[in-house]
């Protein structure tokens, strides 16, 4: 069973989630760089959430491989922040070429991040491996209306009823 901080810090890691992922804007994935040239890594880039005003402000930690996209992250994840000052979102964007091997990395360490990009093709990866938390039940939970959000998408990370 999980503790009241874990689920806690859980519920904030779903919903900081759900509003970076209902502001960012639809974009193809990547494909991997060419030739096996590996895309430059950057563990913080500029623009990256400020120190929290709180102090005591959990930091979530939220990976992506994408750095066209993570402006529009980063302007959601601003407006998240001005509206929850006890919640911080740090972002570590890291190349395509690595990015994949250093989430496993990451898992298996038990250093991993708290939120994370993924990709269709990986998702039934990480939900065989138990990698990745059901947020269904946050989801009914919170009456999150996921028609607000394009398409099938919300049908896409969704199996056995679990999403």
């Amino acid at each position: 069973m999980l503790g009241r901080h874990t689920r806690v810090f859980t519920s904030a890691c779903a919903a900081a989630s759900l509003a970076v992922a209902a502001c960012g804007s639809p974009q193809a994935a990547p494909a991997p760089a060419s030739g096996g040239a590996a895309a430059p890594t950057t563990p913080a880039v500029a623009g990256q959430a400020a120190a929290p005003a709180n102090p005591n402000a959990t930091v979530i930690r939220y990976a992506l491989w994408d750095s066209g996209q993570q402006p529009a992250y980063q302007q959601c994840a601003t407006k998240f922040q001005e509206q929850n000052p006890n919640i911080a979102i740090k972002f570590e964007q890291v190349g395509w070429d690595d990015y994949w091997s250093s989430l496993q990395t990451g898992f298996v360490s038990g250093n991993a991040p708290d939120v994370f990009t993924d990709h269709l093709a990986k998702y039934p990866e990480f939900a065989a491996k138990g990698q990745v938390v059901d947020i269904q039940p946050l989801v009914e939970k919170d009456k999150v209306d996921t028609k607000a959000y394009i398409g099938a998408l919300p049908d896409l990370w969704g199996r056995e009823g679990k999403r």
